[in-house]
């Protein structure tokens, strides 16, 4: 049997006459359009209205977030709007691109409310480190360069060092590499107990050498050198735990070796493998 093929018990509907729909069913049909296209009408109408009316210009900006380093006025000036800008009509991309372009923002966004209010939420980098070459920078959590320091960002901030601007433009590929280790370096750091009770104040890094972290409280200069870098991780933890960590008076701790830690005290060249 054909896909199409009419069964017989159906041949006897073939050729009838469409059924009677009702008296007025054309005349239905019309108001219905009719009525749509007055819907449509009204909406537009209603739309342009507004579009023009002056009830809907922004009177009012309200900056909202955690934001320390701009003010309301800043955020208001960054985002370009004018007495003239409409509600309805502004470029909120665009308010939010100009915006982005100060160093110091990650995000920001945008909500209507009306009649004539623009809430702006602004939400600001958290610095993670300080970064020195040819003068200090500040670097985000993911590691992002975004803006040179000034003196009041130094407190409580570490500072990368062993790198070189030049080395930046020169050899990009290896030395953004090198840079990223450093800053998971940082996080795996950050982790440990040993650090915990004796922050960091600086991580340095050498091409050749490798890093060598210096604390604040006890001025320890730990090294630790290019690979393994998770085998010394636990060397460390386990120095800390150790009765040792309070009863030496240790300047160095050589991590780069074998199985242990070689320290180096502090009031003479005497080194002790623990």
């Amino acid at each position: 049997m054909g896909l199409f093929k009419v069964k017989k018990s159906n041949r006897k509907w073939q050729g009838r006459r469409q059924l009677y729909k009702g008296r007025f069913y054309q005349l239905k049909r019309l108001a219905k359009g009719l009525l749509l296209l007055a819907v449509v009408a009204g909406f537009f109408s209603l739309y342009f209205y507004l579009k023009n009316s002056e009830a809907l210009l922004i009177q009012h900006v309200e900056v909202l977030g955690d934001h320390k380093h701009l003010t309301r006025d800043d955020v208001v000036v960054l985002s370009e709007l004018t007495p003239k800008d409409h509600l309805l009509t502004v470029s909120l991309n665009q308010v939010r691109q100009n915006i982005l372009t100060h160093p110091w923002v990650k995000d920001v966004r945008l909500n209507q409310k009306f009649p004539d209010t623009l809430q702006i939420h602004v939400t600001e980098r958290e610095p993670l480190a300080l970064l020195h070459l040819d003068q200090m920078y500040l670097i985000d959590q993911k590691g992002l360069i975004f803006t040179k320091a000034t003196p009041q960002d130094y407190k409580d901030l570490i500072v990368l060092t062993g790198f070189k601007k030049k080395d930046f433009k020169k050899f990009p590929n290896l030395t953004r590499r090198q840079f990223a280790k450093t800053i998971q370096l940082l996080s795996e750091l950050n982790e440990q107990n040993f650090y915990k009770d004796d922050p960091i104040s600086e991580i340095h890094f050498d091409e050749i050498l490798g890093w060598t972290v210096f604390t604040k409280r006890f001025g320890y200069e730990v090294f630790y050198g290019q690979k393994k870098l998770a085998e010394k991780h636990e060397k460390l933890e386990k120095f800390y735990r150790s009765e040792y960590y309070q009863k030496i008076d240790a300047l160095r701790l050589d991590l780069d070796g074998n199985q242990r830690i070689i320290a180096r005290l502090r009031e003479s060249n005497d080194t002790v493998k623990k």
